[in-house]
């Protein structure tokens, strides 16, 4: 699914932003919780808490579930690129965002 959302990152698994990516869209699955997201991509602990931290101080997580539907596009379906990637930025600590409705969110760089 990584590789769908942007074609030039195939191949770089263990780049961070790929890496990241990976436990967004796992959470969407499975859930907020650290150790399962942990569990289910192989990835440290540390690694995940740090997203876990940045995606809760946003207010895109929380102990029950994740914000995604802001990355649908008007088919309800398909994933935008740009909003994913946005949501991976502040995972990194590279942006912030602030929830703007059920499905609006605004972004700034950190």
């Amino acid at each position: 699914m990584v590789d769908r959302l942007d074609p030039s990152i195939s191949g770089m698994e263990e780049d961070t932003a790929y890496r990241t990516a990976v436990v967004l869209l796992a959470a969407v699955s499975i859930g907020s919780r650290v150790n399962d997201l942990a569990a289910f991509t192989g990835y440290e602990r540390k690694f995940v808490r740090d997203i876990s931290e940045r995606m809760r101080l946003a207010g895109l997580w929380s102990q029950t579930g994740v914000r995604s539907d802001h990355w649908l596009a008007a088919d309800g379906d398909t994933i935008e690129p740009a909003a994913f990637w946005a949501d991976a930025l502040v995972a990194q600590g590279l942006a912030m965002a602030q929830p703007e409705g059920p499905i609006r969110v605004r972004y700034w760089a950190l």
